[in-house]
Parts: structure tokens; sequence; C-alpha cells
């Protein structure tokens, strides 16, 4: 096996070892926020959310990987890299469409998750909005 064969190899390895590191964060992040969610609802018997192949854990390690690995364009991210090289680590990878509505309901829990597995440097308040804004 040739040097570069084998570093392949190795950052492959590190990447998945990456990939499941972040989703059992995610993951234990999502247990908390759905149990605490649970114990907020006023009627707890004969609630469904529907039938979902991807576990909410799942849709935000995906968001998250999105991010990590820099595409610009989220598409492109799903349909030629997540399920080309990522197929064997999300089994139950739905469709592009329906993955964007699934990914929809994830936005709460996405916020949590990201505030509790990947804190990072606040200096006060910080949001990104693209709008316009009158000057006069």
């Amino acid at each position: 096996m040739t040097n570069s064969l084998l570093a392949l190899k190795i950052r492959i390895s590190e990447a998945l070892i990456s990939l499941v590191s972040l989703f059992c964060k995610v993951d234990d992040s999502c247990l908390s926020f759905e149990s605490a969610l649970e114990n907020m609802l006023i009627e707890k018997e004969g609630h469904s959310r529907g039938y979902r192949r991807l576990s909410l854990s799942e849709v935000i390690t995906m968001t998250i990987l999105l991010h990590q690995r820099h595409y610009r364009n989220f598409k492109h991210f799903y349909c030629d890299y997540l399920s080309r090289y990522h197929r064997q680590d999300f089994p139950y990878l739905v469709s592009y469409t329906r993955f964007v509505e699934i990914m929809t309901e994830s936005l709460i829990p996405f916020t949590v998750s990201l505030k509790c597995c990947c804190p990072g440097r606040c200096d006060g308040l910080s949001f990104i909005d693209s709008s316009a804004l009158a000057v006069g």
C-alpha cells in the first residue's frame, strides 16, 4: 500500500469518527430537547407527529455536516455528496424534496443543538440579516 493511499484511508477513518462523535453529541442534545418538550405538552396521549424515517438527530447532523464541508448549494451537497458517500451512515436517507420538508421542522432543535454541541465565543447578540435598511 502506498503512503498516499494509507494517508487517504486515515483521513477517511478520522472523518467517520468525527461524524460519529458529532452525531452522538447532537443525539444527546435532541433527546434532552424532546424530553423537555414532551413534559411541556398539554395533551400527551394521542399526540403524534407522523411517521418519519430519519430521526431529528440525523437531520441536524446532516445540516451541520453541510456547513462543515463548506458547500454553498444544499441540493448539490445532499444529492452528490451525502447520497453518494454517506448512504451507509444514514441508511434511511429520504429524497431531497422530502428532506427539505423535514428540515423545516428541525429549526428550534437545531438551534438548541448548536448552542449545546458547538459552543463558540460570542461577544454579544449576533444575527445576520440580508434585508435592506432605509438610510435617511
